[in-house]
């Protein structure tokens, strides 16, 4: 069970512009990564603004995070926060499903976080199969 506190959403505060140029910056990076080659499952990349809250366990209040997606797979996701969230930490990642009919809610677990810029950070969580991210 998470804890029941949970701190207000952390916001990327990036205007449009600066947004879209870091989103293009960091696309063409992984153009030229040869990383690519040693992925299980094909990223497909897709840009959306998404909720994602960072869960402690009760060692610290939960963190709300609006961030933004880059790019998804079959097991995990790359999105952009404005804040450093640690490798082993466990989120939720909530992704609008469109014509307003919800989210996709699923659990992940952090496994590579990195400056890009300022306090900007590119987070990898792989997606922790079967659970549908209500379970705490």
């Amino acid at each position: 069970m998470h804890s029941q506190e949970t701190i207000p959403i952390c916001e990327l505060r990036l205007s449009p512009a600066r947004l879209e140029a870091l989103l293009n910056k960091l696309d063409a990076e992984a153009s030229t990564s040869t990383d690519e080659s040693k992925r299980q499952f094909e990223r497909v990349a897709h840009r959306a603004r998404i909720t994602v809250t960072a869960i402690f366990g009760g060692r610290s209040p939960d963190i709300v995070m609006s961030c933004v997606l880059r790019n998804l797979s079959r097991n995990g996701v790359a999105f952009v926060a404005g804040m450093v969230v640690a490798p082993g930490t466990r989120l939720i990642v909530e992704i609008p499903a469109g014509n307003n009919i919800g989210s996709l809610k699923r659990s992940a677990v952090v496994r590579r976080c990195r400056l890009v810029s300022g306090r900007i950070h590119e987070i990898g969580a792989e997606i922790i199969p079967g659970d549908d991210g209500d379970k705490h």
